[in-house]
């Protein structure tokens, strides 16, 4: 064994908690922007504020999309973009 070991598994833990908390930050940036009245609703007392607001929009998102399965989508979009379906 060498003394390295674990080292790869750490770094990789550090820049996924890195860019996990960069997105949390950039979907809290966006409610923060387009929505500051809600932003300010967001109960105080769940931690974080900045993962509270990304969960906020994230489930903003997902209630807007409906979740319908990839295949529905692609075929909504395929429909959507002018010569996209075939007829």
């Amino acid at each position: 064994m060498s003394g390295t070991d674990g080292l790869p598994e750490e770094v990789f833990r550090q820049g996924r908690a890195h860019w996990l908390a960069t997105r949390a930050g950039d979907l809290a940036g966006v409610l923060e922007t387009a929505g500051p009245r809600l932003y300010e609703l967001l109960p105080g007392d769940l931690g974080d504020r900045t993962l509270v607001a990304a969960v906020t929009v994230a489930r903003l998102a997902a209630d807007e999309a409906r979740a319908q399965p990839v295949a529905e989508s692609v075929g909504w979009l395929e429909r959507l973009i002018p010569g996209g379906a075939p007829p």
